[in-house]
C-alpha cells in the first residue's frame, strides 16, 4: 500500500489531509509536502508542540472511499484518545484536508456527541471537496497525467478508473443541476444526472457500481454535530475545471472519451469548484473562511491559513 505520511495535531491540532501516491522516502524532494513541513515547522515554534507527541498524524488509504476503510475510524479514534491524554487531557483540533476533510466528517458522524464534547476542541474542513469536483470525473473518462508531460493521461485512466475514491468524489448531482451539461460533445452532453449512461457510453459500468457504493458514505451537505467549533476553510479566485468539452472525432482527434478535453473553467481553488467547497456554509454554527487566491494544496502553507491555525489552536509565539 502506498500512502502519503501526514501528520496530525493536537492540543489542538490533528492533521488528516489526503495521501497522494509517492512513499515515504521520497516526499522531501516533492514541492507539495515542502508546503506541509512549512505547516508542520510553523506549529513547532510553539515548545508545546512535540513530534509524535502532541503532533500527530495518521495516513490513510486514499484508494479508497471513506465506508471501504472501515478499521481507520477506530485507529483515529484511538490515536485521538492517546493524544488527548499525552497532552495532558487537552482536547484535540482535528484537521482534515481535501479527502482528509470527507475522511473526518465521516469519523464524527460515527461518534457519539458525549465523545466528541470530550476529546474534540475544533474541527477544521480545508479544501473539502463537500460536492464533489469535476477533476475527479475527468480522471474517469480521460485520465489526467498530473503534468508529467511525457506521458497522455490516457495511460493513466486504467488505474485512476480503478479507485473507488475517484467515483465518490464524483459531482453531486444535487448541486450540479440536469440542465447544466458537465461534459459536452459532438453527439451528446452529460449532466451530473447521467452517470449511468455515461459510464455506459465509456463503456465502463463497474465506475457507476463504485459510485452507488461509496457515494452514501459520506454526505457534505450534513455537517458535523456536538462540536464546539467548526470552521470551514478554503480558497477561491483560482482558474477551476466545471466543464469538459471534446472535438468531433477527425484524423487528428480521437474524440470523446479517449481524447483530452477542452477545460472551462470557473471559480475555485484549482481542483474543487466554488460550489461545491462552499457547501459547509449549510452547517449550523460553522465558521465559514475564504482566502482569495489560495490553491487546493498549497492553501496549508499559506501565511492567512498558518495565523488562523495559531488563533485557533492557541500557538503561543510572537509572529507567524
Amino acid at each position: 500500500m502506498i500512502l502519503e505520511r501526514a501528520r496530525y495535531t493536537t492540543r489542538t491540532c490533528a492533521m488528516l489531509r489526503s495521501p497522494v501516491g509517492v512513499t515515504p522516502g521520497r516526499l522531501r524532494i516533492l514541492t507539495h509536502t515542502n508546503i506541509v513541513e512549512l505547516f508542520i515547522t510553523s506549529l513547532r515554534q510553539d515548545p508545546f508542540y512535540v513530534s509524535n507527541r502532541t503532533l500527530r498524524g495518521t495516513p490513510f488509504d486514499f484508494r479508497r472511499a471513506p465506508n471501504e476503510n472501515p478499521d481507520f475510524q477506530q485507529r483515529l479514534r484511538l490515536l485521538i484518545e492517546e493524544t488527548y491524554i499525552i497532552a495532558g487531557s487537552r482536547r484535540v483540533v482535528l484537521l482534515g484536508h481535501s479527502l482528509g476533510s470527507l475522511y473526518c466528517l465521516a469519523f464524527l458522524h460515527a461518534q457519539s456527541n458525549d465523545w466528541k464534547r470530550k476529546y474534540i476542541k475544533a474541527f477544521l474542513s480545508v479544501s473539502g471537496p463537500l460536492g464533489g469536483s469535476v477533476k475527479a470525473l475527468k480522471l474517469e473518462v480521460s485520465g489526467d497525467n498530473f503534468g508529467v508531460l511525457i506521458r497522455s493521461p490516457l495511460s493513466f485512466r486504467e488505474v485512476q478508473r480503478s479507485l473507488p475514491s475517484t467515483a465518490f468524489l464524483m459531482p453531486d448531482p444535487r448541486l450540479w443541476p440536469p440542465s447544466e451539461p458537465i461534459i459536452i460533445t459532438p453527439k451528446l452532453n452529460y449532466s451530473a444526472h447521467d452517470y449511468q449512461k455515461l459510464f455506459s457510453d465509456i463503456n465502463f459500468p463497474q465506475g457507476y457500481a463504485f459510485l452507488q457504493n461509496t457515494k452514501p458514505s459520506v454526505d457534505g451537505f450534513m455537517g458535523p454535530t456536538g462540536l464546539d467549533e467548526v470552521y470551514c476553510i478554503h480558497g477561491s479566485k483560482v482558474s477551476t475545471t466545471y466543464q469538459l468539452v471534446y472535438p468531433e472525432p477527425s484524423f487528428f482527434h480521437k474524440g470523446f472519451p479517449d481524447e483530452y478535453p477542452t477545460l472551462i473553467t470557473g471559480d475555485g481553488d484549482g481542483t474543487v469548484h466554488l460550489r461545491s467547497l462552499q457547501l459547509c456554509r449549510l452547517w449550523p454554527g460553522a465558521k465559514y473562511i475564504v482566502l482569495e487566491g489560495a490553491e487546493h494544496l498549497h492553501i496549508v502553507g499559506d501565511e492567512r491559513f498558518l495565523k488562523l491555525i495559531h488563533e485557533i489552536a492557541g500557538v503561543q509565539q510572537s509572529h507567524v
